[in-house]
C-alpha cells in the first residue's frame, strides 16, 4: 500500500459536500479524541450512503490514518 501524507488542513466530512478524487476529509472520533483521515477515491456528493467507514475502506474513501 502506498503512503499518503495527511494534509495540514483537512476538511471535516459533511452531508451535501462535493468531493473530488484526491481530497481528504476528517471525522472526529469521540472515543479516542482524535481525527480519522480519509482520501476520496471516487468523485461524489456526500450523503449518508457515502460516509467514510470507521478505519476502513469503501467505494468512495480510503482510510489514511489518525491526525
Amino acid at each position: 500500500m502506498r503512503s499518503v501524507p495527511i494534509e495540514q488542513f483537512t476538511k471535516a466530512w459533511t452531508i451535501g459536500e462535493s468531493w473530488q478524487v484526491g481530497q481528504q476529509c476528517g471525522m472526529f472520533d469521540q472515543r479516542t479524541l482524535s481525527v480519522h483521515v480519509y482520501l476520496c477515491v471516487r468523485s461524489h456528493y456526500s450523503s449518508p450512503d457515502t460516509v467514510p467507514v470507521p478505519q476502513g475502506n469503501s467505494a468512495y474513501w480510503q482510510y489514511v490514518g489518525r491526525g
